[in-house]
C-alpha cells in the first residue's frame, strides 16, 4: 500500500527528522534532505550541505513555510535519499513544486 502523506514518505528512511517552524530557525552541519511545506498546496524536497543558507532562500520565496530536515550521513546518500523521497511523494499523489531530481540515478 503506498504511503498518503509526507511523514509516511520520510518514515520509510528510519532517520530523525526535525520541524522548522515559519518563526524558527535551525542549525546543523552536514548533509541534509529536507522538505519545505509550501502552504501553499506543493511541497519542495532538496538536499544541502548547509540547510540554514537554504531554509534562508526558501523563505523569501515561501515567508510561512515549515521544514522537514533529515540528517544524512554524507553527500551521496542524501542525493539518494532526495530522489527516493521525491519519488515516493510522487507516487503518492503529493504536488511537488519541483520533481525534477526524481529522475536521477546515478549518485
Amino acid at each position: 500500500e503506498a504511503p498518503v502523506s509526507v511523514d509516511d514518505c520520510i518514515a520509510r528512511f528510519g532517520t530523525e527528522t526535525v520541524m522548522v517552524a515559519a518563526d524558527e530557525n535551525y542549525v546543523v552541519s552536514g548533509s541534509c534532505v529536507y522538505v519545505v511545506d509550501t502552504l501553499e498546496g506543493s511541497f519542495y524536497v532538496g538536499e544541502t550541505d548547509d540547510v540554514v543558507e537554504r531554509i534562508r532562500r526558501h523563505r523569501k520565496r515561501w515567508p510561512a513555510c515549515t521544514f522537514r530536515v533529515l540528517r544524512i550521513p554524507n553527500k551521496s546518500c542524501a542525493r539518494n535519499v532526495e530522489t527516493m523521497l521525491q519519488r515516493c511523494m510522487k507516487a503518492s499523489g503529493l504536488s511537488l513544486a519541483s520533481d525534477t531530481d526524481a529522475h536521477h540515478i546515478h549518485f
